[in-house]
């Protein structure tokens, strides 16, 4: 009896122990699959996020060359009214000359005509004596 019944207990151990064995090597069977799904979840992730990376770099880069134009069209109009600017007052100092040009061409046509000096107004003395200003 007590030989029956450590040969079942062996009996029983070895069905465990082939269970156990059956189980290993079903787990080792699936082994290439479940790496396999695995590799692919994380393929999956990794190109998930480098897309996410890269729509940012994208979008930065756009936003600053958005950024960017907008600052050199700010450059632009400001070149283009200063240009405006110094042209009308290239126009207003033309005139100013072209006026004093004038006067002296007046003066000394009076001068040539009466064959003596003329003296001078006050006012025009202090014109005459001005330097052109700029304005």
């Amino acid at each position: 009896m007590k030989r029956e019944k450590e040969l079942l207990e062996r009996e029983e151990n070895i069905k465990k122990q082939e269970m156990e064995i059956k189980n290993l090597q079903k787990q080792i069977e699936d082994m290439p699959k479940q790496l396999e799904r695995a590799l692919q979840g994380k393929e999956v992730e990794v190109i998930k996020k480098l897309k996410a990376e890269f729509e940012n770099k994208v979008d930065f880069m756009k936003k600053d060359w958005e950024a960017k134009e907008k600052i050199y069209e700010l450059k632009t109009k400001n070149l283009e009214e200063g240009i405006k600017k110094f042209g009308a007052e290239n126009i207003l100092l033309r005139q100013e000359a072209e006026k004093a040009n004038k006067k002296a061409q007046e003066l000394a046509v009076k001068v040539i005509e009466s064959g003596t000096k003329i003296s001078l107004k006050p006012e025009e003395k202090e014109s005459s004596q001005k330097p052109f200003s700029q304005g």
